[in-house]
């Protein structure tokens, strides 16, 4: 069963827009040193939107090679269409990734039974493969409902869990089916005290990046039942949350690892990367915060 930490990783790209694979492992490396109990590949934070299918394979390889044997890696495989996503995630399950999370195709509009007959595709494509479903419905157009995951977790096995990230009203109800074979992420980063009170005990969280020993002594304090230290923890993501809730969070995440001297790169277009001056800004903040003292 899926547990703790599993920051979405960033993918660095160079000025030229190529992803650069040797800055992806440090990465990896960096992450894996920090503590956390897996790697989440590809996902939101990943910038999956722009980068080709080849290139989600080639990311997941190199994760798998460099820390696969030390942390769980797990990577998100959902794309637009259904023959990419299963070729997505049978490539995953054929290198030794733990599992594939795969969010809701996005642009049109879908019911459920359109919903249900393409994630039962899916799940029928890698039947002994564990998936999550992954619900972002402010990026996607698409709301997972209780019913839609209650019905494909009665027809399908391999139905690991789902990733929320769109509301913690959502992960309450997701809970409610939450067993020794279905897990419930919390992927809102404000939210992990709330949701581990709940139940969760496992996260997917673009602000790993930043702070991965600090989510993993919010994990490890949670589930020992010392919600003092894990309220202390939850306070300080928080603080470093704030300066990313912009439009451009994933840049504001790329700006940090760079300033702390990590290879995190530039963003790929039609995103920017922060002007120097946003990144000069940026600075003064996390000096406020003590973003640069000691490992967080």
């Amino acid at each position: 069963m899926f547990y703790g930490i599993h920051p979405a990783i960033v993918t660095p790209f160079d000025d030229d827009g190529s992803v650069n694979y040797s800055s992806y492992e440090t990465l990896c490396g960096y992450l894996a040193d920090g503590g956390v109990h897996g790697i989440y590949v590809c996902g939101t934070t990943g910038e999956f939107p722009f980068l080709t299918v080849e290139e989600r394979k080639k990311l997941l390889e190199i994760a798998l090679q460099s820390i696969g044997k030390r942390v769980n890696v797990l990577v998100q495989v959902g794309h637009n269409a259904l023959q990419p996503t299963v070729e997505l995630a049978r490539h995953a399950q054929k290198v030794g990734a733990k599992g594939a999370g795969v969010i809701a195709p996005y642009y049109y509009g879908y019911d459920e039974e359109a919903l249900f007959q393409y994630y039962s595709a899916i799940l029928n494509a890698v039947p002994d493969f564990p998936v999550l479903l992954y619900n972002l419905p402010q990026r996607t157009g698409v709301n997972l409902s209780l019913a839609l995951m209650e019905r494909l977790k009665a027809r399908h096995r391999n139905l690991a869990g789902v990733k929320e990230s769109g509301g913690f009203d959502k992960i309450q109800q997701w809970l409610t089916l939450q067993d020794d074979t279905f897990r419930v992420f919390c992927g809102i980063d404000e939210y992990e005290y709330d949701s581990f009170r709940c139940g969760c005990r496992a996260i997917v969280a673009s602000f790993g990046n930043w702070l991965p020993n600090t989510f993993r002594t919010f994990v490890e304090a949670a589930d020992g039942g010392d919600w003092e230290t894990a309220r202390s923890m939850q306070d300080r993501i928080i603080r470093m949350v704030g300066p990313g809730l912009t439009v451009n969070q994933i840049a504001v995440l790329k700006a940090g690892l760079n300033l702390k001297g990590l290879p995190a790169g530039h963003v790929r277009s039609p995103n920017r990367d922060l002007s120097a001056g946003e990144v000069e800004i940026l600075r003064e903040i996390l000096e406020s915060l003590g973003f640069f003292e000691g490992a967080l």
